[in-house]
């Protein structure tokens, strides 16, 4: 049984791994007041490629949710402080480009 609950939790989670449902993605837009055009992060999400609990029971499917849990924190936190520190780092660089800009 308990290599059963090993099993499933490792496929699920080189699964889960291997699709990032969450990640950030760079988006360009054109600001108005500044007249310059800006990147910025944001997060996307793809629950399609979430592994389903369609076959498990007991506590393999505990195993199985608490693994896809943690792997989906990690994720999130990954690419929300990757989404954080690009915005950052573009709205100084939007700042900048402003200024120069208004001179």
């Amino acid at each position: 049984m308990k290599k059963m609950i090993k099993n499933t939790l490792i496929c699920s989670l080189a699964t889960l791994l291997s699709s990032c449902v969450v990640y950030p993605e760079k988006v360009h837009y054109f600001d108005k007041d500044c007249g310059v055009e800006s990147k910025k992060y944001v997060l996307k999400n793809d629950l399609d490629k979430m592994p389903t609990l369609n076959q498990c029971s007991g506590q393999a499917c505990i195993a199985q949710t608490l693994g896809l849990m943690g792997i989906l924190s990690v994720e999130l936190v990954v690419s929300g402080t990757i989404v954080l520190a690009g915005n950052t780092v573009y709205w100084v660089e939007k700042q900048q480009n402003c200024k120069e800009k208004t001179e």
